[in-house]
């Protein structure tokens, strides 16, 4: 079990030193933050205009819509390239030499991928918090952590079916596309 948490751990490590993984946390985290601001000031400049309640015309549920979909393409993203990339790198041997089992391997990076959408997550609704807590805006919690955690559900099996494509093909592209294009058959 200590070697489980090692390997997480190097995993952590190995996705946090790359410059792309804080270049996608950082353009996550702005746009959020700015698309939320955006529109907050345009439902409450539209319902002053118009002589209405802000409170009662304030939706965030297009913005929570595209912020979820963010979360799900940066997942597919970081699911694809932990492990087509040890392949492609060739780095995937140096790891296997060592006296931990296959399995173990992949379980580690599978629960990293999982851990960073977890944090996507976490910064989105703390952003969320933070716009609806500056302009007092009184949301229904439960309606939206309903649907993000439902939306997270949705978003683990589509990059878990992206990790296993990966790990089989070794090919970041064709997870990526299997990825993105899964959920639209789906529908």
């Amino acid at each position: 079990m200590f070697k489980l948490f090692r390997l997480i751990q190097n995993e952590h490590l190995k996705l946090y030193r790359r410059w792309t993984t804080w270049v996608m946390v950082g353009l996550f985290t702005t746009i959020v933050t700015i698309g939320l601001y955006l529109n907050a000031t345009m439902v409450i400049k539209r319902a002053n205009s118009q002589n209405l309640d802000p409170l009662s015309e304030f939706a965030f549920a297009a913005a929570v819509e595209i912020i979820t979909l963010l979360i799900f393409v940066l997942s597919i993203v970081v699911a694809s390239a932990l492990v087509a990339e040890e392949f492609s790198s060739g780095t995937i041997k140096l790891l296997l030499i060592r006296p931990v089992s296959r399995a173990k391997i992949l379980l580690a990076k599978y629960v990293t991928v999982f851990l960073f959408t977890l944090l996507l997550v976490f910064i989105f609704l703390f952003v969320l918090w933070g716009i609806t807590f500056i302009f007092s805006i009184p949301i229904d919690w439960d309606w939206y952590l309903r649907y993000i955690g439902l939306d997270f559900i949705n978003t683990v099996m589509i990059f878990t079916i992206t990790f296993f494509v990966a790990v089989v093909f070794h090919n970041r592209s064709i997870a990526m596309m299997i990825g993105y294009i899964l959920p639209t058959l789906s529908f």
